[in-house]
């Protein structure tokens, strides 16, 4: 994501009280654990959702955060809040 993209996403979840808390992006044929390349990237601040994908397929989503700027990632909780019936709109 461009800087500028990320400005325009952050002024815009602002103006609906909100606010950008992560991102997120697969790994496709490879695990949900951060890579070095997700670590020479990453903000303290942010939380990061990984999402396999292996053979088309979408795996298990892990939840990242990264300690310190020279740090390790923690995984951190991840609950999935299922409202409503399957096929229904909200």
């Amino acid at each position: 994501m461009a800087p500028q993209e990320f400005l325009q996403a952050q002024a815009e979840a602002e103006k609906w009280g909100g606010e950008v808390v992560g991102f997120y992006h697969s790994h496709p044929d490879s695990t949900a654990i951060p890579s070095a390349y997700d670590r020479e990237r990453a903000w303290e601040e942010y939380l990061y959702l990984i999402v396999p994908v292996t053979g088309g397929r979408a795996g298990k989503a892990r939840l990242w955060q990264l300690e310190a700027p020279d740090g390790c990632f923690s995984e951190m909780p991840l609950h999935i809040i299922k409202t409503g019936k399957a096929g229904q709109c909200l």
